[in-house]
């Protein structure tokens, strides 16, 4: 069968052979009765004959008048090709019919086997023959009886004739029935196949309708509604993405460019270093957008793509404060344990996404607390929980915001001032956190402050690669 044989196809064809090997099996199997029972029939007549041959031959003189015609009236009516012939106990031809015929008489292998089994019947071509022992006062007769089943071979003939037209009667009519109940098979198949070749990205919105009433296919027809909300879902997400990039990357481009001009034109040197300085920060400003992005683009690459290995949690942390110069602030880091094994702070992740994990959470509490205020890191862990929890004393947010946070350029306006940020911090945190199997969460209350809390759980592995 071709390899791309079309399933409507496939179906036809096993469909028919399976029906074509029962049916076939079956008028096999009526043959070889019908044939093994004509012949078993034909055998006990001969064996009837041969019984009656003696009592008409051998046992003459011993009958009454009525028997003896009774006899002679069986015995009258011969079968086609019939010969009989009588062998003394010296295996001499006694007697023979019908005259004349000349038939070479039996082999003494033959006479012998008889004699030893007593009764016999063999095939020999088209012609059946059987033989008996038959014990007289004159001693020890052999009766063979060999003639040609006519009636019997024409009625076997007629059985094959009559299965094998029967039989290729089937094959037509399953043959087309096959075909009928493929086509009703396939059917949805294809409408569904149609329907999935009109939806385009251009309409992802588009539904597979609900094409049969068959448990199956209604499964299928129903995840593949699913995978196409989530696509279409993923590229809406896509394009407000890629237009939220573009006016991040516009905003500080077009404020550098108004800012060279004015620093250009402008003769007055501190107004120039003002110039210049609001250009730094654009310039700053874009670079960690840029460095964002790319952090992002590794987190959304295949998990199998991305290697891990055992880390020791508060290594990162350390090494992520100590990374970014965070103005003067004092970071606290503080073990809310003191674990004796060290083990038990030790997690299975990538190294540099995690790092950039850490910069993120302490970067967003610096920005918005206090200059006065201290920011906390807290350590937690047990055998079967590690967690990192990340402190900040600035103005909290309402329960409304906190809907929002994780969602990509989204960014919080505490007590109506927004820092500068371009919304993508926390996101990629959040990104990270599920590449890592890793819950990310955040508490908060207004003029209280936020805490934003990383927890690993259950038992690591210790690598994926």
């Amino acid at each position: 069968m071709p390899k791309r044989t079309s399933l409507k196809w496939r179906i036809e064809l096993v469909f028919t052979l399976i029906v074509v090997v029962m049916l076939s099996a079956f008028a096999l199997t009526i043959y070889i009765f019908s044939s093994e029972t004509q012949q078993t029939i034909f055998f006990d007549r001969l064996f009837e004959r041969a019984k009656t041959t003696a009592d008409l031959i051998l046992e003459k003189d011993e009958l009454d008048s009525a028997s003896f015609k009774n006899i002679e009236k069986i015995f009258a009516r011969s079968l086609p090709s019939e010969n009989i012939e009588v062998y003394n106990s010296k295996n001499e031809r006694i007697f023979f019919e019908p005259k004349g015929l000349g038939a070479p008489q039996a082999s003494l292998s033959w006479l012998n086997d008889v004699r030893h089994r007593k009764k016999i019947a063999t095939s020999l071509g088209g012609d059946q023959q059987v033989g008996i022992l038959y014990d007289d006062n004159q001693g020890r007769f052999v009766i063979s009886i060999k003639a040609h089943d006519t009636n019997g071979l024409l009625k076997i003939e007629r059985l094959k004739i009559l299965l094998s037209a029967s039989l290729l009667i089937a094959i037509v009519v399953t043959s087309s029935a096959g075909w009928i109940f493929a086509n009703n098979l396939v059917g949805p198949f294809n409408q569904l196949i149609r329907e999935l070749e009109s939806i385009t990205e251009h309409n992802l919105h588009s539904r597979i309708s609900e094409i049969s009433n068959a448990s199956e296919i209604r499964n299928l027809v129903e995840n593949i509604n699913r995978l196409l909300i989530r696509l279409e879902g993923s590229f809406m997400a896509q394009k407000v993405f890629i237009a939220n990039v573009s006016h991040e990357i516009r905003t500080p481009l077009s404020i550098i460019l108004g800012e060279l001009e004015i620093a250009a034109m402008e003769r007055n040197e501190d107004l120039r270093k003002v110039h210049l300085e609001s250009f730094r920060q654009e310039v700053i400003r874009l670079v960690h957008l840029s460095e964002q992005l790319l952090w992002l683009a590794h987190a959304s690459r295949d998990k199998n793509d991305i290697y891990f290995s055992r880390l020791r949690i508060d290594e990162i942390v350390l090494d992520a404060v100590q990374s970014r110069r965070n103005h003067g602030r004092k970071i606290n880091v503080n073990y809310a344990i003191n674990p004796v094994d060290d083990s038990i702070l030790t997690v299975t992740a990538n190294k540099d996404l995690l790092r950039a994990l850490f910069i993120n959470l302490i970067e967003n509490a610096v920005k918005f607390s206090p200059a006065e205020k201290e920011v906390d890191v807290v350590i937690e862990a047990s055998e079967r929980r590690i967690s990192v929890r990340v402190n900040d004393q600035g103005p909290g947010m309402s329960p409304e915001e906190l809907l929002y946070i994780f969602k990509p350029f989204y960014r919080s306006n505490r007590n109506g001032n927004q820092p500068n940020g371009n919304g993508i911090g926390l996101y990629l945190c959040k990104q990270i956190a599920t590449i890592h199997n890793a819950d990310i969460s955040v508490q908060s209350a207004p003029q209280i402050g936020s805490s934003v809390t990383l927890e690993f759980k259950g038992k690591f592995p210790l690598s994926y690669n």
